[in-house]
């Protein structure tokens, strides 16, 4: 704990101490508009005039005392500007590309109205609006390091992404500041892609075709724990066209195309992506828990393609828009699990595969002063699971027919301890099917009023998820879940004065499971100086759908086992109602820029308390909880001669499965900066505390040892995590230079201690396009090809002891090297320019449009 605080501290002294010289600026896939409106007489800035800003999204503000209006963190794509003030006539932008790393100025001078007065002997003025713009700066330096959206997403501050780095097949998952997986919302261009209360795998939606993200901490009626937005290419008036190539060591290689463009009213986008790896294991030849001996595969691919279309209506008020895509992934099993007698494996030939189909259709329309927006859109998501060449150790069949028993006894069953002879290689299928289909209507108006913004918005969804197991255990069972769901919102941005606004809101969501529920809030924005922004919200409600329910046993086959831990773990069905629910939420933030420097820091301190909501739980369950002969199929396999041996004692089991009448407190704190280290230099540190305790739960966590503890912080959430990025740029060379530090405390994912990894890379222009290599955990720390008990940091139990684990490595060390280029649009400036802009948090890809006066 003292060398981790002595980190932090260092991290953040040593980037203050930078504030005063004047940084590079900002990097960002994003860009920026800045409104001026003025009196075209006088030149004299327009306040409190309203601005509506229309686009791939939508926002709505009054002038400053300045006649200023900054959005930061704009997606790139075609918009339009609306300005309107009682007592002047309108002005209507052009419409105007908003394209990465660039500023776009919009002037409007707004005409005084004759209000309905003889004009004679004079030319009445008009309201004319001009667009300029200038460069900002180039790609993230967070994503450009990293191999993937999603890996760069894992080093923001607040935002944990979980995968098994040993297994193509796991799930890829996200959560922000500790709150469990299935409490985070995860939408595309505002639009959810996994139904309310269930966890977004987003290694089979497939992140390549998302050209950013953004985070939002703020609870929502049904995800308490915030969300992440993920954006698409938007059309753009200029032709646009990216490619890119990666090729790195594990045969990775990622391959991008991507272009945007209109014709006349008609703007077009499409991309198509291709990613392809080796698990460090592939081709090497050893015997696994299958008996056989045999080269292992692990090869996994993932393609997808995207089409966007927008067309505006001849009215000049209205667009419609339609966008599709489709991820198809295809991987070959393996297991990199080495706590046995011999690793795990299943043999080979075995694979799975599945498909991730999106499409939505928008009409947005801006009438006067009110913009509203109409989407209806469906998914489907179908992972099949290939395992007919399954093969087991298993024992010899015995009953009358002969069969392959596939470890589950016949008749009276199997006497435990067999003899090793009494096991033989056996093909033992498995074969099954899971599928969501979702569909839904998203609306939304914003409504202006004098100093009011009004928000409306609703969404209503419905889901069907189903599991079909087609071969394997007998103890695996069919089910389907389904919900539909209703969400109303209402909010309101009341701009007090310059330096004041005030943002009251309320939801109502009904949702299956859970009847009616209400969140309401109150929140207020404070700018008393032009260097602070202090920030406070709070909220009360909840509703979170039980959508993840599990109602079937594991396959004894595929339970994980370790021998020196004595431990079989197994899913199965637990609690299915959480209770009544009930969340308390505070925050308060404060963010502070540098005028000399163009610099900032932020910090966020946030409380939750959540009442009624499932969590899933880790429990050494009594012989009653178990079907008729699992615990005994269970002990045949764990004896076999490949995993621990007749001579092994009996295994103790433990369960995942999910928990009602709980109570958790959810506390902690997130900071950020961006520091200047001369003039082509810039460092951006941030730092996390999650405190996430489990208070109470149903007796259920009491029917034996659990990782689970009452009174304890939750396991594998680790309380600590901070990072450091720099970036720099070499003038004359004209060579970037990257660098990342991330740290990770205890509790991991991993069951790993405390670590931090390493990554940096370079970057040059050569002929079209740029040149980047770089390495990630260059140290190779915790780097390697299995599981094991080595470097393992056992879990404490409840009652007294602690559960021996197995540690996860990190993915070894690994090259890379990508070329990119970027044809057409506006000639790009330097890397680096003159232009100060708000700084963008690390990795995030921007933001919704906000107003930064």
């Amino acid at each position: 704990m003292r060398r981790f605080a002595t980190f932090v501290v260092l991290v953040f002294a040593a980037s203050c101490a930078l504030v005063p010289v004047s940084p590079a600026s900002a990097q960002s896939d994003t860009g920026e508009i800045r409104i001026v409106v003025v009196d075209p007489a006088t030149q004299k800035p327009v306040s409190d005039a309203r601005t509506i800003l229309v686009g791939p999204q939508t926002a709505s503000s009054l002038t400053t005392a300045a006649g200023l209006i900054r959005y930061t963190d704009v997606p790139i794509g075609i918009y339009r500007v609306r300005v309107v003030k009682r007592g002047y006539t309108t002005g209507v932008s052009k419409e105007f590309d908003v394209l990465p790393s660039r500023s776009v100025e919009v002037r409007v001078e707004l005409a005084l109205a004759t209000g309905g007065l003889k004009v004679i002997g004079s030319v009445s003025a008009r309201s004319s609006v001009s667009v300029s713009s200038s460069d900002i700066a180039e790609n993230s330096p967070i994503r450009r390091l990293s191999d993937s959206l999603t890996d760069a997403l894992d080093k923001v501050a607040g935002v944990s992404v979980t995968q098994d780095a040993t297994d193509p097949n796991s799930a890829v998952t996200v959560s922000l500041n500790g709150h469990d997986e299935s409490q985070t919302s995860v939408s595309l261009d505002g639009i959810p892609l996994s139904a309310p209360g269930s966890t977004a795998d987003l290694r089979a939606i497939g992140t390549d075709l998302f050209s950013g993200s953004s985070v939002s901490t703020a609870p929502g009626a049904n995800a308490l724990g915030g969300g992440v937005n993920f954006r698409t290419l938007q059309p753009t008036q200029s032709l646009q066209i990216k490619s890119s190539l990666t090729a790195g060591t594990f045969d990775r290689a990622n391959e991008s195309f991507a272009a945007t463009g209109s014709v006349g009213s008609l703007g077009i986008a499409v991309q198509h992506t291709d990613r392809t790896a080796n698990s460090p294991l592939t081709f090497q030849n050893y015997e696994d828990q299958s008996g056989l001996t045999y080269p292992h595969e692990g090869e996994s691919q993932s393609l997808g393609d995207f089409v966007k279309f927008r067309y505006r209506l001849g009215d000049e008020r209205t667009n419609v828009s339609g966008t599709a895509l489709a991820n198809d992934t295809h991987n070959f099993s393996i297991c990199a699990r080495d706590v046995t007698l011999l690793p795990c494996g299943i043999g080979p030939g075995n694979e799975n595969y599945g498909r991730f189909g999106f499409a939505y259709g928008t009409v947005q329309s801006l009438v006067g002063t009110v913009a509203t927006q109409l989407t209806a859109y469906t998914s489907s998501s179908v992972r099949n699971t290939d395992f007919a060449n399954r093969y087991a150790l298993l024992p010899v069949p015995v009953d009358a027919t002969g069969a392959s028993l596939c470890g589950t006894p016949g008749g009276g069953g199997i006497l435990t301890p067999l003899p090793s002879d009494a096991y033989e290689e056996t093909v033992c299928p498995s074969l099954s099917s899971n599928s969501t289909v979702t569909r839904g209507l998203a609306y939304s108006a914003s409504i202006s009023q004098g100093r009011h913004t009004i928000a409306l918005s609703g969404n209503t969804y419905s889901s069907i998820a189903g599991s079909l197991p087609i071969a394997g255990s007998r103890f695996e069972t069919a089910f389907t879940n389904a919900i539909s769901s209703r969400t109303y919102q209402l909010s309101d941005s009341f701009k007090s004065n310059d330096k004041l606004t005030l943002s009251p809101r309320l939801s109502i969501a009904n949702t299956t499971t859970l009847g009616t529920s209400l969140l309401g809030g109150f929140g207020a924005s404070w700018r008393p100086q032009t260097q602070d922004t202090y920030g406070a919200s709070f909220n009360v409600g909840s509703s979170q759908p039980n959508i993840n329910l599990n109602r079937s046993f594991g396959d004894p086959v595929s339970a994980r086992f370790d021998c020196r831990a004595g431990t079989a773990l197994v899913n199965g069905p637990g609690d299915s109602n959480g209770g009544a629910q009930s969340a308390v939420s505070l925050d308060a933030n404060w963010t502070h820029q540098f005028a000399k420097s163009g610099g900032q820091v932020s910090f966020d301190a946030y409380s939750q308390v959540q009442t009624g909501q499932l969590i899933t739980a880790t429990i050494a369950e009594p012989a009653s909880y178990y079907p008729a002969s699992y615990l005994q199929t269970l002990d045949n396999v764990y004896r076999a001669p490949s995993v621990c041996g007749a001579n092994a004692a009996l295994p103790a089991v433990y369960v995942a499965e999910p928990i009602g009448g709980t109570r958790r407190i959810y506390r902690g704190l997130t900071a950020s900066g961006r520091f200047g280290i001369g003039r082509y230099f810039v460092a951006l540190p941030n730092y996390t505390l999650n405190i996430a305790e489990l208070t109470a739960a149903s007796g259920r966590l009491g029917d034996g040892p659990s990782t689970t503890i009452v009174g304890a912080q939750l396991p594998n959430r680790p309380q600590h995590r901070a990072g450091i990025t720099f970036d720099g740029f070499l003038p004359r060379s004209g060579t970037e230079l990257l660098a990342n530090l991330q740290y990770t405390g205890a509790n991991n994912q991993q069951n790993l201690g405390a670590y931090a990894t390493v990554a940096a890379g370079i970057s040059h222009a050569f002929g079209p396009g740029v040149a980047t290599l770089f390495e990630n955990n260059i140290f190779n720390t915790y780097g390697g090809l299995f599981a094991t008990d080595a470097n393992a940091i056992p879990l404490a139990l409840s009652g007294g002891g602690a559960l021996r684990t197995a540690a996860t490595p990190l993915t070894p060390r690994v090259i890379s090297f990508s070329y990119t280029v970027n044809l057409g649009g506006p000639k790009p400036g330097p890397a680096f320019g003159a232009v100060a802009t708000r700084a963008l948090a690390a990795g995030r890809g921007g933001a919704a449009p906000a107003p930064a006066p």
